[in-house]
C-alpha cells in the first residue's frame, strides 16, 4: 500500500497513513518495532512504526520509519539474510 496506493486485499484506492502508531502500557506512547540492549546505550526502544490502513476493508500494513536505526542484537532482533539464488541454466 505504501508504494502502490492500493490495498492488496480488496483493491481499494483510499489509504490512510497513520504517522504515529500508538501503544498503550504505562500511558500512551509511540509503538516501537523492538526493544534492544547494547553495552553502550543499555535497553532502549528501536524502530518507530508507521501504518497504512485501507479505508475500504481495514487491512493494515506496518512499516519501520527508518530501518537503518534498528540495532541487530542477535537476541531480540536477528537479521536473516537469504543467500543469493544460483543463475538459471
Amino acid at each position: 500500500m505504501r508504494n502502490t496506493g492500493q490495498c492488496p486485499k480488496c483493491g481499494c484506492g483510499v489509504i490512510l497513513l497513520i504517522q504515529t502508531v500508538a501503544s498503550v502500557g504505562e500511558g500512551l506512547y509511540a509503538a516501537q518495532l523492538a526493544v534492544v540492549a547494547s553495552a553502550e546505550f543499555g535497553v532502549r526502544a528501536a524502530g518507530d512504526l508507521a501504518a497504512y490502513c485501507c479505508r475500504g476493508c481495514g487491512y493494515v500494513e506496518h512499516y519501520v520509519r527508518d530501518p537503518a536505526t534498528v540495532t541487530v542484537d542477535g537476541q531480540r532482533v536477528v537479521e536473516l539474510v537469504r543467500p543469493p539464488r544460483a543463475p538459471y541454466r
